[in-house]
């Protein structure tokens, strides 16, 4: 069953604001949006009041809600897409934990994205971003609104996944 997404504006004025209104994310599909940024002592021009960060405020409804549900979203630098997604044993690249995956041993929760490592993170390696939106039982709306610290200059991912 469809997800859809009422409302993610990414605040960061001056610079980019994406807003989706009304936009269905079907199970099994992940979302991208990629995008470069600056940490505030690397950009190239800045305020007494600059802020190198990603504010996300974002309301899920289900149209056809009949039990647990789960959105994942992550950020993270392009030198972390390595931890993503485990290889099936046909060779086949997958982002989300499938039944199969997770009795191999390859990700801990099928329904899941897969992130590899520990969770670590420090300011050269700040790690993967995940935030959970669950859906318990029937229930038909999610939500979460969270800032994310830009720690690194460079290219950045932002997901969205509904791994049903």
């Amino acid at each position: 069953k469809s997800v859809h997404m009422l409302s993610l504006p990414l605040l960061a004025p001056p610079a980019n604001v994406y807003v989706y209104a009304q936009e269905a994310l079907d199970p099994n599909v992940i979302w991208a949006r990629r995008v470069g940024m600056w940490t505030v002592a690397e950009a190239p021009s800045r305020t007494v009041d600059s802020v190198a960060e990603v504010r996300l405020s974002l309301r899920f409804e289900r149209p056809a809600a009949a039990g647990p549900g789960l959105v994942q979203l992550l950020f993270f630098h392009s030198s972390e897409l390595s931890l993503l997604g485990t290889t099936d044993s046909d060779g086949r690249r997958a982002l989300c934990c499938t039944d199969r995956a997770a009795a191999a041993g390859a990700c801990r929760r099928a329904g899941m994205l897969v992130v590899r490592g520990d969770g670590e993170a420090d300011e050269q390696q700040p790690g993967v971003w995940v935030r959970d939106v669950p859906f318990r039982g029937p229930e038909a709306t999610g939500a979460v609104d969270a800032t994310v610290r830009v720690s690194r200059s460079g290219v950045h991912y932002l997901l969205l996944a509904s791994c049903a």
